[in-house]
């Protein structure tokens, strides 16, 4: 799992708060490794670049493995509220065919046409006692933000009701603009002597031989 995919997933659980955290954590981490180098006069200036660059690759690999740790936790989450809420778990049946009446209710679902036949549906599903329907319907409803709709699921359904609102809650918050708010908070993980180099190039850096010395930076990973 990459970054990007880490922070989305972290968004789409709600973890946005914890996600924020542990970027700060990281940046106040690297400023104080960059502020150490910046320091140390006795260094030459090439020789301190080449330390921020190890420096910056490592503070850019822990963040995105911390990120990435608390993103397949949270993502964990999402499924165990999925499985409960849009799936078959807890209902009475054979598995077997319980999934394939999922797979029929979903294909009704998905061919509703708009909030008003999803109610319908709903309603009718709720009436027969067909709670495979009734979940694939609040599958799409969360999906296409029909609030009525998914209102009125949980309305019938109290047991379900905080699943359910995370999940709505997960669907809306993956935007763009916290994405961006993110990359730009990130950017600050780059030392200023290397703010023009892309992270490739960095990483390319950080892995060439010390200066002087002829070895392998990969000590410092």
């Amino acid at each position: 799992m990459n970054r990007q995919e880490a922070i989305r997933a972290l968004l789409r659980a709600g973890k946005k708060a914890e996600a924020e955290a542990i970027v700060e954590k990281r940046l106040s981490a690297a400023r104080s490794a960059y502020e150490r180098v910046r320091s140390d006069q006795t260094r030459t200036e090439e020789y301190r670049r080449w330390v921020l660059a190890v420096e910056a690759a490592r503070a850019d690999r822990q963040l995105t493995e911390d990120l990435a740790a608390l993103a397949r936790t949270a993502s964990s989450s999402e499924r165990v509220d999925a499985g409960r809420v849009f799936g078959t778990a807890g209902l009475p049946g054979d598995a077997a065919s319980l999934a394939i009446s999922r797979r029929d209710a979903s294909d009704r679902a998905e061919s509703a046409n708009g909030k008003e036949e999803l109610l319908d549906l709903l309603s009718r599903a709720t009436r027969s006692g067909d709670e495979v329907l009734a979940r694939a319907v609040a599958e799409v409803a969360v999906r296409k933000r029909h609030a009525e709709v998914v209102n009125a699921f949980a309305d019938d359904r109290p047991d379900l009701e905080t699943p359910i609102q995370r999940l709505w809650n997960v669907e809306g918050a993956d935007s763009g603009e916290a994405i961006f708010g993110f990359t730009v908070a990130i950017s600050g993980l780059k030392p200023a002597e290397l703010q023009s180099d892309s992270w490739s190039s960095i990483n390319a850096q950080a892995k060439a031989a010390e200066p002087g010395s002829g070895s392998s930076s990969l000590a410092y990973f």
